[in-house]
């Protein structure tokens, strides 16, 4: 049996952040991963859609001393580029105010650039291929499975942290205890990754994330450092034109060239990619506790949300830094108090952001109006230069701000009321009467002001 005070279940993203700002205070901690060691055996990625890096995410790697390895290999991004299905395209600033980036990096290239953060770290020790098999919180003994040496371990220790994703072992532990802890919430769409190779798709922009959408599906693409760009085509699970329907090359081609007509000759072995890749679930999954005696859920683990809106991993890095923060604040208080208290604070702004999320993907999947969305952005853009400091777009607050998020779901819940008021009394921007919007804004401060911003 080995004993350890802190251990951390996952050797992602989350784990590895939360690591270091542990190893800051000289924690020793040691880290449990399933998967293999990548410098030994190659670990293909499951996931393969880029990360959009922001503020929050962003943050977290700054105190950990990682900010500009991490931007070294990330490419900034400023917006979206919208692709209709008549040629047309228009293009859609991530920040009406500043014109702020997004940053766009692959997982793979942030896995390896953490791994070797720690590489010679006195305070940290990474465990390969040990997999989570039960835990007796009670006892603080956790039993892992050595995959390499096929053997049982057996673990004391008097914390552990769940960093281990969205197929959360440690989640799975504790709902063996409260068996109505999980909600999971699967979707009605999946998803593909298809790349496209640089010598196909050099006529793309790569300062922007490029969208094409269709009534009732999509396809997404992000730039990659090599010019390529990797590509996520979101169906139906069933029905006409979804995963279930398409089970032949000959349907796959018909259905990229009626759909994505300026894709289908740039997409080399097309058909091929499309059978190759697994499919990828949507699907949320919330905790109703994330804490339990010396146990704490982190990240993907607590709070698994869609992609769209790119706050996964940017909401799990503020997680660590946060908890990171209490702890700091109150140095000689006891863990399993702090670990409450941040588990209670956390939960509305995780609920918050869980939810916008989830909207998104009600937008982005109901009969797509071009004409609609693009007044939408030039009128998001008028609001903000009319009235600067009160009219902010929620967006930046998610993205572009350390706003607790429930308090950024609030702005968005009274700007969305200000849009139906503009939407439904004015056919297009240039018969909007300001004077009148002007009226509607005392309003909008009204609640503007009832709402505490929490800038953490």
């Amino acid at each position: 049996m080995l004993c350890f005070d802190k251990i951390i279940v996952g050797g992602g993203p989350c784990g590895i952040v939360l690591a270091l700002y542990l190893s800051q205070k000289k924690f020793q901690v040691s880290i449990y991963e399933k998967s293999h060691d990548p410098k030994i055996k190659s670990v293909p990625i499951q996931r393969a859609a880029n990360l959009d890096l922001s503020a929050r995410g962003l943050l977290a790697l700054s105190e950990v001393g990682l900010l500009e390895q991490v931007l070294s290999v990330a490419i900034p991004t400023y917006g979206r580029v919208i692709h209709l299905p008549n040629d047309k395209q228009f293009t859609q600033d991530y920040d009406v105010v500043h014109q702020k980036p997004v940053y766009s990096i692959s997982r793979e290239r942030l896995n390896d650039l953490l791994l070797k953060s720690i590489e010679g770290n006195p305070f940290i020790k990474l465990h390969f291929d040990h997999a989570l098999i039960s835990a007796n919180f009670s006892e603080k003994s956790f039993l892992f499975e050595d995959r390499h040496k096929k053997e049982k371990v057996e673990i004391k220790s008097n914390w552990v942290f769940g960093c281990d994703g969205a197929f959360s072992r440690v989640r799975e532990e504790l709902s063996k205890i409260f068996p109505d802890n999980t909600n999971k919430l699967i979707f009605s769409h999946s998803y593909k990754e298809i790349n496209f190779p640089y010598s196909f798709s050099k006529n793309l922009s790569n300062r922007h994330m490029h969208r094409w959408p269709r009534s009732n599906l999509s396809l997404v693409a992000h730039p990659n450092l090599d010019g390529s760009f990797t590509g996520t085509l979101i169906l139906p699970n069933t029905g006409e034109n979804s995963f279930a329907n398409l089970t032949n090359k000959l349907a796959v081609q018909k259905f990229f060239n009626h759909y994505f007509a300026d894709l289908s000759p740039i997409i080399p072995e097309l058909t091929e990619q499309f059978f190759d890749q697994p499919i990828g679930q949507l699907a949320t999954i919330s905790v109703k506790k994330q804490q339990y005696k010396n146990a704490l859920l982190l990240g993907d683990a607590a709070h698994t949300m869609l992609p769209f809106g790119g706050q996964g991993v940017n909401c799990a890095l503020e997680d660590v830094r946060l908890l990171n923060e209490l702890i700091s604040r109150h140095p000689g208080r006891e863990l399993e108090n702090l670990m409450s208290s941040f588990a209670l604070r956390r939960k509305s702004d995780t609920d918050a952001i869980l939810e916008i999320s989830s909207n998104k993907y009600i937008e982005l999947n109901a009969d797509y109006a071009p004409e609609k969305h693009m007044w939408m952005i030039e009128l998001e853009k008028m609001l903000a230069e009319r009235y600067p400091g009160l009219f902010i777009p929620y967006r930046n607050l998610i993205w572009f701000d350390h706003t607790a998020y429930s308090h950024a779901k609030q702005y968005r819940d009274i700007q969305l009321k200000l849009f139906s008021h503009i939407i439904s009394s004015f056919r297009t921007i240039q018969e909007i009467k300001w004077e009148i919007v002007d009226k509607w804004m005392v309003d909008y401060e009204k609640d503007f002001l009832q709402i505490t911003p929490d800038c953490e």
